[in-house]
């Protein structure tokens, strides 16, 4: 039988969250501004985390980063999005987007996923950005618009 689009799910990963998912279905992000999207995409199967970039690193990431052991390392693909700067925050605040950038890219390393990293594309100032792994094509897609245009909330 012929695989549809009706047959495909759209999964958003709300904030907080921690979703995994198997083509044909698509796994995405939802609206980032300073939160931060991690997805990985291992043959057809997707995982993705998506938290606050003001926050220490959550336990779901670590978790996904557990779950990704189980698989082929060699196909493994990850895909980091968002913690962008917004001119309406404080610098401490934007100090703290800067160190979560850098923690998440830490706590990769540490789980020994640093070569498996595709992309990293950080949030452009004042933009909304939003991360999609489509688990049929096996390709991410990163888009991002001006804060004006999209509610990131």
């Amino acid at each position: 039988m012929e695989e549809t689009e009706l047959d495909r799910e759209t999964i958003e990963v709300d904030m907080y969250n921690y979703q995994q998912a198997t083509a044909p279905d698509t796994l995405t992000s939802g609206g980032l501004g300073p939160c931060i999207a991690v997805g990985a995409i291992c043959g057809k199967d997707g995982f993705m985390v998506h938290y606050l970039g003001y926050v220490t690193t959550p336990d779901e990431l670590e978790q996904m980063l557990f779950d990704l052991k189980e698989f082929n390392k060699s196909q493994l693909e990850i895909y980091v999005a968002g913690a962008g700067f917004n001119d309406d925050n404080s610098t401490e605040a934007n100090d703290s987007i800067a160190e979560s950038r850098k923690e998440c890219l830490d706590v990769i390393a540490q789980a020994g996923f640093t070569e498996n990293i595709k992309k990293i594309q950080w949030n452009k100032d004042d933009h909304s950005q939003e991360l999609t792994l489509d688990l049929v094509t096996g390709k991410a897609l990163y888009e991002e618009d001006p804060f004006d245009y999209i509610n990131t909330y």
